[in-house]
C-alpha cells in the first residue's frame, strides 16, 4: 500500500483499554527481560461461540511483549460461558506473581471505545513511529429493504411466501478528540521523513469513514401459527449487492478533501431472521424479532486522491460484514 500511494487502517481491538495494555506490555517485556527469574505467560477467556483461538488481540498483545521481552511466551486460550472478553498478561516468579489485565465488560467497548491509527517503517508491523487514539462517538447506522412476495397459503397452519426485493445499508463512522500516544523519531527516520509529532492530544480531528451496501435479494419467509394468539416465523435473503465507501482524512495534508479515497468492489451475502408475534387484539401485534446477517465482497480497489490532484489505485481485499440484531416492536396488519 506504501509504495502504490494507498493508506491502511489496522487495529485488533477498537477499545482503549486494548490499546494501553499493547503499550504496557511491550514496557513490562524490557522491564522483566532484566529478571529471568520470573516466566511469562498469557491467557485469554472469550465466549463459548467464539472460534478462532487464539484471539487477535492475544496475538497482539503476544507481538508486543515478546521483542522486548526476549523469550517465548506460550498463549492459553479458554472458551466459557458468555464473556466477551479478557486478556491477562502472567509475570511468575519463585515466590511471587505480577499480573496485568484487561477485561472487557460490555461488548459495547468494542465500538465506543477509540479508532486506532498506527503507521510502521517496516514490514510486518515493526518499527511504529506513529501511533494515535480517537474517539467515534457519533457514528451512525441506516439499514432499508424494500421486498415483493406471493404468499402461499398451507392450509390453515401457515404460509410460504417467495421474495424478491431490494436493500441498502449505509454506515457513517466518525473520528475526533486526537490523542498521539506514541511518536518515534528515529523510526520515522527510516523512511527519510522527518517526524516531530508531539504526544499528547491535538486539535482538528474530523475524520470520516462511509461505507455503503446496495443491491438486490432472492429470499422465502415461512409463517406457522401455534396458536390462536402466537405466530412464529422464519426467513432466508441471498444477497447480491455493490459496496461503495469514501472517506476524508482531514488531518492528513498529503491528502485531497473532502474526498481522501474511495472504494469499490461487489459481492454476495445472506441474511437469516426468525420471530413471532403475539395478537393484542384485532389486527394489532406484539412483535419479537432476531437478525443474523453476513456479507463479503471479492477483491475490488482503492483509489486514493493526493493533494496535489494525482491519484493512485491498489488492489482492495476482501471486505467482511457481520453482525446480528433483537428488535421488539409493534405491528398492524391491514
Amino acid at each position: 500500500a506504501r509504495e502504490r500511494g494507498g493508506a491502511l487502517l489496522f487495529a485488533p481491538n477498537f477499545s482503549i483499554g486494548v490499546a494501553l495494555l499493547l503499550e504496557l506490555a511491550a514496557r513490562a517485556g524490557a522491564l522483566f527481560a532484566q529478571h529471568p527469574q520470573f516466566g511469562a505467560a498469557l491467557v485469554e477467556t472469550h465466549h463459548a461461540a467464539k472460534k478462532d483461538a487464539p484471539s487477535g488481540t492475544a496475538i497482539a498483545i503476544h507481538d508486543a511483549l515478546v521483542p522486548p521481552l526476549g523469550r517465548g511466551v506460550p498463549m492459553t486460550s479458554v472458551r466459557v460461558g458468555a464473556v466477551p472478553g479478557t486478556h491477562t498478561i502472567v509475570f511468575d516468579g519463585p515466590f511471587e506473581q505480577v499480573t496485568l489485565t484487561h477485561e472487557a465488560r460490555d461488548r459495547r467497548v468494542f465500538a465506543d471505545g477509540a479508532v486506532r491509527d498506527s503507521d510502521y517503517a517496516r514490514d510486518h508491523r515493526q518499527a511504529e513511529f506513529s501511533r494515535s487514539l480517537a474517539d467515534a462517538r457519533d457514528s451512525e447506522m441506516f439499514d432499508a429493504s424494500l421486498g415483493f412476495g406471493w404468499r402461499l397459503p398451507l392450509g390453515g397452519l401457515g404460509s410460504l411466501t417467495p421474495l424478491v426485493g431490494v436493500a441498502h445499508h449505509e454506515s457513517t463512522y466518525r473520528s475526533s478528540n486526537g490523542r498521539q500516544v506514541v511518536s518515534d523519531a528515529a523510526n520515522a527516520a527510516l523512511l527519510g521523513i522527518a517526524w516531530n509529532m508531539p504526544l499528547g492530544p491535538f486539535d482538528g480531528l474530523h475524520s470520516r469513514y462511509r461505507p455503503r451496501w446496495q443491491g438486490v435479494w432472492l429470499g422465502i419467509d415461512g409463517e406457522f401459527k401455534a396458536t390462536e394468539r402466537l405466530t412464529l416465523r422464519a426467513g432466508i435473503k441471498r444477497h447480491w449487492f455493490d459496496f461503495k465507501a469514501d472517506a476524508n482524512w482531514n488531518l492528513r495534508g498529503d491528502l485531497a478533501h473532502p474526498l481522501s479515497f474511495r472504494q469499490r468492489d461487489d459481492g454476495r451475502g445472506w441474511e437469516a431472521e426468525a420471530g413471532a408475534a403475539i395478537r393484542l387484539a384485532g389486527s394489532h401485534r406484539l412483535t419479537l424479532e432476531t437478525n443474523r446477517r453476513a456479507m463479503k465482497t471479492a477483491r475490488g480497489e482503492n483509489t486514493t486522491f493526493h493533494y496535489n490532484g494525482a491519484r493512485s489505485t491498489i488492489d482492495l481485499g476482501e471486505t467482511e460484514l457481520a453482525s446480528w440484531s433483537a428488535r421488539l416492536g409493534y405491528r398492524y396488519d391491514f
